[in-house]
């Protein structure tokens, strides 16, 4: 009884933070292999110390997302000249306008160095970075689902389970024990349910007992016992876990830590999704859940411009 009850405070407290979101998220710093990123103003440690990224490119008529301001040479200007001006600034990266809807470091921060992302030429990955146990995730959900059904031809998306802790781990295993059945998309509505609606949330202290508790509900969707529990300790589970544990390093993933002073947050929390490895994005950052959906077609429109 007792570790039940102490599961319970830890998942409470962190699910609290899980989904706390920072309205001005600045550019992460340079440190390699991870991208991480850190709201400005945040006091940080030095090995995180947020290194502000340069802004997007901003012209239609190039490789940026908005409209850009336009060069205004001398009337005195040579031809030669004024063709080195327009060559410096082809190899320059633009400011943002002034009027640009989205702006780097308040809507969207941009990844330094960029992630690898594993889609097709020619595909924009999309990665939602999310967690069973998270309120705000599950929440995000009604629009994540309807922007899936609407979403453009060359957009990939991906779900990425967190691994913060052996909680976050357990829900990521049922996860890929789900897809791995082929039963995930049909069942993530009923997995949230049970966790944020029925407050049964399928991990236990035990891994034995968390293990009995998840056949319990794979069985109550009618999934057959012995092939649950040959997907749940499949190597092709384990590899995906390993995967999803370094882009929750790599994304700079982790439940939000506040600074009391500034109420600034100084890492990404859930759910944060992760435009083909270069720009995340919050509901917090966007603006709300809708104009986060509008702020992931914009990124991914601007990246298919660019294949």
């Amino acid at each position: 009884m007792k570790n039940h009850v102490a599961l319970a405070c830890l998942l409470m407290a962190v699910a609290v933070g899980c989904g706390q979101e920072a309205s001005n998220p600045a550019a992460p710093p340079t440190a390699e292999p991870a991208a991480q990123v850190a709201p400005a103003g945040a006091d940080t440690q030095p090995a995180t110390t947020p290194v502000a990224s340069k802004p997007v490119a901003s012209s239609n008529a190039s490789d940026t997302i908005e409209a850009g301001e336009a060069l205004d040479s001398g009337e005195e200007e040579t031809a030669a000249s004024r063709a080195d001006t327009l060559l410096a600034a082809a190899l320059t990266q633009a400011k943002p306008a002034p009027a640009s809807r989205w702006q780097p470091g308040v809507h969207y921060s941009t990844l330094v160095p960029a992630q690898a992302t594993n889609v097709p030429a020619g595909k924009v990955e999309v990665v939602e970075m999310f967690w069973y146990g998270c309120n705000h995730c599950y929440a995000f959900e009604p629009f994540l689902e309807n922007w899936k059904k609407k979403a453009p031809t060359y957009v990939q998306f991906t779900p990425v389970p967190v691994t913060w802790g052996p909680a976050h781990r357990a829900h990521a295993r049922l996860y890929y024990t789900l897809a791995a059945l082929g039963k995930e998309a049909e069942l993530r509505t009923a997995v949230f349910k049970e966790i944020q609606v029925s407050h049964n949330m399928l991990v236990s202290n035990d891994p034995i007992e968390t293990e009995q508790m998840q056949l319990q509900f794979a069985r109550r969707q009618g999934i057959n016992e012995a092939e649950f529990r040959a997907a749940y300790n499949s190597f092709a589970v384990e590899t995906n876990l390993q995967r999803a544990e370094q882009l929750t390093r790599r994304y700079s993933t982790a439940p939000p830590v506040i600074d009391p002073t500034t109420g600034s947050r100084n890492n990404w929390g859930v759910p944060m999704i992760v435009i083909n490895g270069k720009y995340a994005a919050d509901v917090g950052s966007a603006g709300g859940q809708n104009q986060l959906i509008e702020l992931i077609n914009d990124l991914a429109a601007h990246e298919e411009k660019k294949e």
